[in-house]
Formats: structure tokens, C-alpha cells, sequence
């Protein structure tokens, strides 16, 4: 009762139910209470705030919370969450020296008059407020009905009122949602810091005195080093004025941008800056932030001038990181530029020590850097937020096109070279969803076939059709499905061949420690890129073979070894207790053993094992790519593979077709005619457009494809005068393809 009279009532409902579910709480639950209880302390309104979005104090059973355990096993423990944090008690006693203890904790929090209004809480889902409303909660998970009853206390007592707000960035829910710990792990009291860096023209302020004692100290030779400042300082500038060239300026310091040359240097010069930085890591100067428990230490990531620097946030890390940026600045002329420059903290760091920390980097502050090489830093469960850029980008560059001016070969090229580029280094990270890929061909195929937002324009091919290969009478146009597949391959390409590589041993830690990639499960707890890279498996397997060298990782009857035209496994049945290629391999002499591989094998693998080849001496088996000549994954082989097409069953006319000597207009006019796709009164009344498919020259005859071209009567004389009468009697013989081929030969 003296907490409810003279504190907050946000605060003492929060004491009172610690202190009825308290009873001889060990060290860490009492610094876990402190914690809590000065976060409510610095509160400065009414309710408690959780990114900048007002949020409710929950209770339920779920000792998982503080195990950091996903799987959900309630206990008799009960957890109480303020802001993201739990703590978990397993009796409902508490002691007079525990409460006064609480007591005289709270004796200088601001009392705060009554009433009061209650704590406003933000929810972007009317169905989760329509179950918190509910007077009983019919689920069958338990801690989710301890949790509503919670909520729904709260709001009974008007202690908390639940606000409908539109949202993309799945904000608040209270009984599912809430004060979410998966979207803020690291709350460690420690805390990290993340520091993005711009660099203020970064090729233009190379100082050539400090590049070239770096080339020196890295050991290159003299003359070399004098022939590479030769070139950097041998550029000058001239002025254009009034269409005139004017003047000539020799600057003193710099790298040119657009020279090839210029980017290696670069990159050794922020390798420079990498070393410092590495150094006071193995002084123990600094301290990088972990993607797992057992994963590396990552200080920092550079791709050329943008930086991310990672560190603990206590006062002399950052001041070692400034010290380092201005010994960097110093040396090789580099500016940062501070007010461009972004810091965010992770959700251990107090307040207060996050002002302390903005004001010795001298950065501006932000909750999470929105993103890094041009990619969404963070993803939330909506993905549209994510993509609406890329589809704006699309939609901006097909709206910039007058279509009535372009002929369909221009069409052609302005779709593959450039709408799809567009989300190609996106498609490298994530995998689209299905909905934004359909947006995108939509927007293509509008565009192709001339369709607008006031006029629909006929749809004379389906999309697949048209992202079929030119050889197999398509388009060629990319299946983005497929192609964004092929692309994600690449990265699980990687993560298979590259295993020492920062980017695998961050994945195996974090995703797969206990087995390799091929073998991982997806999990329930991933991200976005994960998952994305994950869904590349399939197609990667469909193509990969193993190179026999010892034998010792390959199973026999299991993995994909041998490799013909009837596929990459063994197809005879198991026999014996044969499990590893390398029970067959002779390896005094290093050869197969022949009469073993005889009696245990078909016709078809004895063939296959035979002629795979064995070194001299052994080497260590290694997963290589079926489909190209020197066994690396390619992006093209393998959005092939995921196309599904035999490239041996293509058809010739479509070859001789696109390899004619004639204007592109032409060459998509007669594939048009090939593939049955110009509008003929015959096609138009197939797809109910007009009533009657009468040839419009009044011969009396249906408007067909073969008749409109080459079979009226009036037209007749036109192919005999230009010598084509062949080709036209061809054409009414059969198919179009057929009539290309027989010409051509």
C-alpha cells in the first residue's frame, strides 16, 4: 500500500509483483532488480519507452527468458519483463528485510500525483487487441494465457490502454510481442557500440608522401613503387568555360577516380588503417562484438571508403577509436566526416552512458544504421519496407521510357540490361518474396507489350514463356525466381569451399556449429539472410560432385561422385558393409581395385568409378561444380540447372533465326510469326475480341497466321515476284520452324 500511494502506479505495480514472487533471490537476481528499478528511475513520462514507442510491463511463467533458451517449457518460475529484461523467481514468499530493502531503494524516485493517465501502449495489430480485450483467453499455451490475464488486469484497472496505429515495422503486440528479447539479444552491461564512418573525399585526399612509404614498408621494390608514383602524380586538370578548354591545375595529393589503378592503392591504404586497428585488438585495447557465443571477435568490416567499427562501449575503447581515427587522419590525409558519421549502441547501454560515449566519438546518435553497402541493415518480419525501394527504382525507370518511341528490340535490350540489374545485387543477400518478384515481371511484361495505367494492351505470350532461352524459342529474358536462386548459390558456394573464410566461420557458429552447411537445418531462430542463403541448398546439391582423392568423406551409396548422362549417383544396389570411396581405391599403387568394382557394380558405374581419375599421390576430396570446366560455381550454369532445360533438345530454327544478317525489327518479326503471336483475326476471336475471323482482304477465307503472310490468294504474287515462293509454299506445308530450317539448308 505504500508503494501504491506515493510512486508512480507503472512503478509500483512493477515492485509489487517482484516483491510477491521474491523470496531469497541469489546475487545475480538482486543486480538484475537494481538494473530494472534505475531504468525506471530515468523514465521522463508516464509510461515506460521502448524505441521511442510507449510499452507495458509483463509478467508470465517462461524461465526460458533468462536461460536465453527458445524452446518454450513454462515452469512454477515466474518472470517478470521491464523493457526487454527478465528475471525469474521460483517462490511466492518474500521476507520483511527483502521489502524494506525495496523500499528504501525507491526513497528517491519522483513521486508522481494522482490520477494518472494510464500507460499508452502501440500495437500495429487490431486482431492481438481484439484477444487482449477478451474477458478469457481460450488458447492452449500457457504462458500466453498468464500473460493475457496480466495484460488484461492492466487494462481493467487502467493502468494500460492498448492503441491501434498503422505500422510496416511490427511494432509493439502485447501478448505475443511485447517487450521482445529476440530483437535485442545484447544486453549485456557491458554493451557494444557500432560506428558506420564516411569518409569525406576519400580518393582526393591520399597524401602521396604517406602512399608511398606504405608501398615501401609493405615491401615492394624501389623501382616499382617509383613507377606506380609516377603515374599517381603525373595527372593534372583542365577547366571547361563557356565550351572552352581553360587552364591546367597539378594537384599535390590524390588518386583519380575512374583510373583502374586506383582502387588497389586505395585498398591498401585502408589497410593501413585495418592494421591499427588489428594491433589494439591484440593488446586487448579493443574489443569487437560477437554474432554468437562461439563465434569470432569482428572489430571491423571495410569494403573500400565505407567502414563499420565495432567496439565495447565503455569510455576507453571509444577513446583508443578516436585516437586511432585522428592518428589515421593524420597520416594519410583521410577526413572523417563527423556529421555524416553515425553511432548506435546496443540495448545494455544506459542512457547516460550513451551520451557520454556520442560525445567523445563526435557522431550523430541513431538506434540502428538503416543500411551498409546500399542493403537493409535490419529486417523486420513485413518485407515490404524492405523492397519498396527496389520496386520505386523499377517503376521510376519504365515510367522515364516513352514505350511508344522503342521497338521491341529496344525493348529487349532496355529490359535485360538494365530493369533486370536493378535488383540484382539485392537478389545476392535476400531472397525476394514471391509477391515482389510477380510486381516485377508484372511491371516488365506491361512495359514489353505497351500496357499502361488508363490502356491494357494484350498479353500475346505468358511471362514463363518469355523467360524461356532464345534456343528453345523465348525470349530470354530471366526468370528472377530462378535467377535470384542462382544468385543466393553463390554465397552457400562460399560457405562450402571457403570454410576459414569471416563470413563462414560466423555462419557455422551461429547456424550450423555441430555440422557443415549441406547437412544444416534452417532453425527456428534465423535472419533474413540465413534463411535466404539456406533456400539456395537444394539447387546447390543438384549440381555439385564430389573430386575423389583419398576417398575418406565420400560414402559410396549416398553422395554424388560419378557423373554421365544418367546422373551423379551409384545406381547399383547396396552390397556389403562397403561404405567410403575409399575401400576401393589401391593405395600402395593408387589405383581402383578393378576386380572388386567388377563384382559389386553394374555395367553403368564401373564404367563411371573407372574412368575417374586418381593422383599420384593422395590429396584431401574436395566438392566441385558439375557443370562448368574448372569446377567453380557459376552463376549462369547454375540458373541453367534451375531452368530445367537440356540444352542438346533446343530447336535450329530458333538459332538461325536470332544469328540472321538482318536489323532487329526483322529478326523479332519473324519470331513473332514463329511462335504464333501476331494479332490475326484468327487469334483475336479465339480470345473472344471480335465475332467473325474473315479475312479482311475478302477472299472469303478465316484470317489464320500461315494465311495472312503467305496463303491469300492476293499476296500470292508478291512472294513469286520476290523470288520466296519456296519459302511461302514451305510455310503452308507446316510448322514456321520447320519452314526456317528447310530454307536455310
Amino acid at each position: 500500500m505504500f508503494l501504491m500511494n506515493y510512486t508512480r502506479p507503472d512503478i509500483a505495480y512493477a515492485v509489487s509483483r517482484l516483491s510477491r514472487y521474491t523470496h531469497n533471490p541469489n546475487r545475480e537476481h538482486w543486480v538484475a532488480l537494481i538494473r530494472l528499478l534505475k531504468y525506471l528511475k530515468g523514465t521522463t513520462n508516464w509510461g515506460l519507452h521502448y524505441q521511442r514507442t510507449p510499452c507495458v510491463l509483463e509478467g508470465f511463467c517462461d524461465a526460458n527468458w533468462v536461460s536465453d533458451n527458445d524452446e518454450i517449457q513454462s515452469t512454477s518460475g515466474y518472470v517478470f519483463t521491464l523493457a526487454g529484461g527478465a528475471i525469474s523467481w521460483k517462490s511466492s514468499k518474500q521476507t520483511c528485510q527483502e521489502a524494506e530493502w525495496i523500499r528504501s531503494l525507491l526513497a528517491d524516485i519522483p513521486l508522481w500525483g494522482k490520477p494518472a493517465p494510464s500507460v499508452s501502449m502501440r500495437c500495429d495489430s487490431q486482431a492481438a487487441i481484439g484477444v487482449a480485450n477478451n474477458q478469457a483467453y481460450n488458447g492452449k499455451r500457457r504462458h500466453i494465457r498468464l500473460r493475457h490475464a496480466i495484460v488484461r488486469n492492466l487494462i481493467r484497472e487502467n493502468v494500460l490502454s492498448l492503441e491501434y496505429v498503422k505500422s510496416e515495422r511490427n511494432i509493439a503486440d502485447p501478448l505475443t510481442k511485447g517487450l521482445c528479447r529476440k530483437m535485442h539479444r545484447n544486453r549485456s552491461r557491458r554493451g557494444t557500440v557500432a560506428m558506420k564512418l564516411d569518409m569525406s573525399k576519400a580518393y582526393d585526399r591520399v597524401e602521396w608522401g604517406f602512399l608511398r612509404k606504405l608501398l615501401l614498408t609493405m615491401g615492394f621494390d624501389g623501382r616499382w613503387v617509383n613507377l606506380i608514383m609516377d603515374c599517381v602524380s603525373s595527372v593534372s586538370y583542365s577547366f571547361i568555360i563557356n565550351g572552352g578548354v581553360c587552364g591546367s591545375v597539378t594537384p599535390a595529393r590524390g588518386l583519380r577516380q575512374g583510373d583502374p589503378l586506383s582502387p588497389y592503392l586505395f585498398i591498401m591504404i585502408a589497410d593501413a588503417f585495418s592494421k591499427m586497428i588489428q594491433k589494439k585488438v591484440q593488446e586487448k585495447q579493443l574489443h569487437g562484438a560477437k554474432a554468437s557465443r562461439s563465434g569470432p571477435e569482428i572489430s571491423h568490416l571495410f569494403f573500400a571508403d565505407d567502414s563499420l567499427l565495432f567496439t565495447r562501449a565503455s569510455r576507453q575503447e571509444c577513446t583508443t577509436i578516436v585516437d586511432i581515427l585522428n592518428h589515421y587522419e593524420l597520416a594519410s590525409g583521410q577526413k572523417i566526416n563527423y556529421e555524416k558519421s553515425e553511432v548506435s549502441f546496443s540495448k545494455g547501454v544506459s542512457i547516460g552512458q550513451r551520451e557520454e560515449l556520442t560525445n567523445i566519438l563526435s557522431m550523430r546518435q541513431v538506434d540502428n544504421h538503416e543500411k551498409y553497402l546500399g542493403i537493409p541493415s535490419i529486417s523486420g518480419r513485413s518485407k515490404k519496407t524492405l523492397f519498396d525501394s527496389l520496386l520505386d527504382r523499377i517503376w521510376k525507370k519504365l515510367q522515364g521510357w516513352k514505350e511508344k518511341l522503342l521497338s521491341r528490340a529496344g525493348k529487349e535490350v532496355l529490359l535485360k540490361s538494365v530493369i533486370q540489374a536493378i535488383p540484382t545485387y539485392l537478389m545476392g543477400v535476400y531472397k525476394l518474396p514471391c509477391s515482389i518478384i510477380q510486381k516485377i515481371h508484372s511491371a516488365m511484361a506491361r512495359f514489353w507489350w505497351g500496357s499502361s495505367d488508363s490502356q491494357r494492351k494484350i498479353h500475346w505470350k505468358n511471362w514463363d514463356s518469355m523467360c524461356t532461352l532464345k534456343c528453345f524459342g523465348g525470349m530470354g529474358l530471366k526468370d528472377l525466381r530462378v535467377f535470384n536462386d542462382a544468385l543466393l548459390g553463390r554465397q552457400a558456394w562460399r560457405l562450402v569451399r571457403e570454410p576459414n573464410s569471416l563470413f563462414a566461420r560466423v555462419m557455422k557458429a551461429k547456424y550450423y556449429a555441430k555440422c557443415d552447411f549441406l547437412e544444416a537445418p534452417l532453425g527456428c531462430s534465423n535472419s533474413y539472410s540465413w534463411s535466404s542463403i539456406w533456400s539456395s541448398k537444394a539447387l546447390l546439391k543438384e549440381g555439385m560432385v564430389w573430386r575423389v582423392g583419398n576417398g575418406t568423406q565420400i560414402k559410396i551409396w549416398d553422395d554424388p561422385w560419378v557423373l554421365d548422362d544418367n546422373g551423379r549417383y551409384i545406381t547399383s544396389e547396396k552390397q556389403g558393409d562397403l561404405s567410403m570411396v575409399s575401400e576401393l581405391i589401391d593405395f600402395d599403387r593408387m589405383q581402383w581395385k578393378v576386380p572388386m568394382i567388377e563384382a559389386l557394380f553394374n555395367e553403368r558405374d564401373v564404367s563411371c568409378i573407372l574412368a575417374t581419375p586418381l593422383s599420384s599421390t593422395p590429396l584431401k576430396d574436395e566438392l566441385t561444380w558439375a557443370f562448368t570446366k574448372d569446377a567453380c560455381y557459376s552463376v549462369k550454369t547454375a540458373y541453367m540447372l534451375g531452368k530445367g532445360g537440356n540444352l542438346d533438345n533446343f530447336h535450329q530454327a530458333w538459332l538461325d533465326i536470332w544469328s540472321m544478317e538482318v536489323s532487329p525489327k526483322v529478326k523479332h518479326f519473324i519470331w513473332r510469326l514463329c511462335s504464333y503471336t501476331l494479332p490475326v483475326r484468327g487469334l483475336l476471336k479465339h480470345r473472344h475480341m471480335i465475332d467473325d475471323d474473315f479475312c479482311p482482304r475478302g477472299c472469303g477465307e478465316p484470317e489464320t497466321q500461315e494465311h495472312a503472310i503467305f496463303g491469300c490468294n492476293l499476296l500470292r504474287d508478291y512472294w513469286v515476284e520476290s523470288g520466296c515462293d519456296e519459302l511461302r509454299c514451305l510455310a503452308l506445308a507446316g510448322p514456321m520452324t520447320e519452314a526456317m530450317i528447310r530454307q536455310h539448308v
